[in-house]
């Protein structure tokens, strides 16, 4: 903004020296305003950094804003050259004083004509001025550009997820929470409530975010911030506020490396699903609003997870999944290969089983009343990798979804043997369908 001054200056002799006559005003606007436009215009391709224009979202009321801006500027544009036009009166008026003063005192006879101090001073204001409002030109500009220069580099620029999508559907969960039913003539929300629901409406892109950054996966856009991406691998800095301190609440396509972008446009719809569902899981009873921290991650990463590894799967991408050579393991899925099922898939579906088989093993050191909820706990994340694995590589029909059912049922005969699971078969059927999309 320091370099206003200078360019109106010069500007206003440029419009001195061109426009005259009638045309004094409305060319001398014109290049006065267009000086300090094409000023702000050339600092801003200098020294602003195009990612950051990429995080405005251009909207009916910004480019209002700028409207009036432009037109705000031709207003004071003109209102200046007004000034210069008086402040050069002011000093004809004075010089003429200042001669009638000297020709007095060298006559040395009669009464010395009052000097106007009036005019003296709106002389002095309308310097002021001048020098003022090239300065308030320059932040009618910079809105202008921000959003023309938004607008014009935005194209092409695909949005994965905004917080401002979000926002509304927060603002309503807290309303029809039981704490916004117990006051629902409230008009203003506290700070500490406004920030629970905005931390719930960035959440989700949050977490997201977060499992990008622990797997290297960020794009180059925050190639400068390895201080911040560090802290949120290590959750000393969480997704949320990530997403809202250096991504303007905004999740675009840049934010993802390269490698990871055609999984990222695949699966975040599901994506806002599954946090979905974990949201109403772990929301605040009171509020409903959700505020994830670190430890959460840790665990709900495990979908996403899941499905980066159903999808490397379908595309022969090396999972990094080794076998353990130490104990066997359980392979109820074998006869699919003669089907034609992809190796790596059945050796998916293999794992899952034998992780299922695993963590019902357990189930003999948890209280009998817990067993139950356990087990179905067990089960629902067995179906639900199931749910993944299918969603990327579509290969349950019929024979394949019995045969699913029987090593699920098989888990549920072990653990009624072993544990005394009270657990009747219409309730397992019931648990296994409740969430099963094959």
């Amino acid at each position: 903004m320091w370099a206003a001054l200078p360019v109106a200056l010069l500007a206003n002799g440029i419009a001195q020296d061109v426009a005259r006559g009638g045309a004094y005003y409305p060319l001398g606007a014109v290049i006065l305003d267009g000086a300090m436009g094409l000023a702000v215009l050339l600092l801003a391709f200098i020294t602003v950094k195009r990612h950051e224009l990429l995080r405005k979202l251009p909207d009916r009321k910004m480019f209002l804003l700028a409207l009036g801006g432009f037109i705000g500027g031709i207003l004071l544009a003109l209102f200046y050259l007004y000034l210069v036009s008086e402040l050069r009166s002011f000093q004809n008026e004075i010089n003429a004083q200042l001669e009638v003063l000297r020709e007095t005192g060298a006559a040395g006879a009669g009464e010395t004509p009052p000097l106007s101090w009036g005019e003296v001073g709106l002389a002095f204001l309308a310097i002021v001025v001048v020098f003022l409002i090239p300065f308030l030109l320059v932040p009618a500009w910079i809105l202008l550009w921000s959003v023309v220069l938004a607008a014009f580099w935005g194209t092409g620029v695909n949005s994965i997820d905004d917080g401002q999508w979000h926002l509304e559907g927060a603002v309503q969960a807290f309303a029809a929470s039981p704490a916004g039913q117990a006051n629902p003539m409230k008009e203003n929300l506290s700070r500490s409530e406004t920030l629970r629901i905005r931390q719930t409406a960035l959440c989700a892109a949050g977490f997201f975010l977060t499992w990008l950054a622990r797997r290297d996966a960020l794009g180059g856009i925050h190639a400068g911030r390895r201080r911040e991406v560090e802290h949120l691998r290590d959750g000393r800095l969480s997704g949320a506020n990530f997403l809202a301190y250096y991504c303007n609440a905004r999740l675009i396509d840049r934010d993802v490396a390269p490698e990871y972008l055609e999984f990222v446009r695949i699966y975040y719809p599901e994506y806002l699903s599954d946090f979905g569902a974990w949201y109403l899981a772990h929301r605040n009873p009171d509020d409903w609003t959700y505020v994830g921290n670190f430890e959460d991650y840790l665990e709900f990463s495990r979908v996403i997870d899941e499905n980066y590894l159903s999808y490397s799967i379908s595309r022969g991408i090396p999972s990094g999944e080794e076998e353990d050579g130490n104990r066997a393991v359980n392979l109820p899925f074998a006869l699919w290969l003669e089907r034609g099922i992809p190796g790596a898939v059945v050796e998916r579906a293999n794992r899952i089983c034998q992780e299922a088989q695993d963590a019902v093993e357990g189930l003999a050191d948890v209280p009998e009343t817990e067993r139950v909820t356990a087990f179905t706990e067990i089960l629902q994340r067995f179906v639900q990798d199931f749910n993944i694995l299918d969603r990327y590589n579509s290969f349950i029909e019929t024979l394949e979804r019995e045969e699913i059912y029987d090593a699920a049922h098989a888990l549920f005969c072990f653990v009624c043997e072993e544990c005394a699971l009270s657990m009747t078969e219409s309730e397992f059927s019931a648990a296994l369908d409740r969430n099963r999309e094959w």
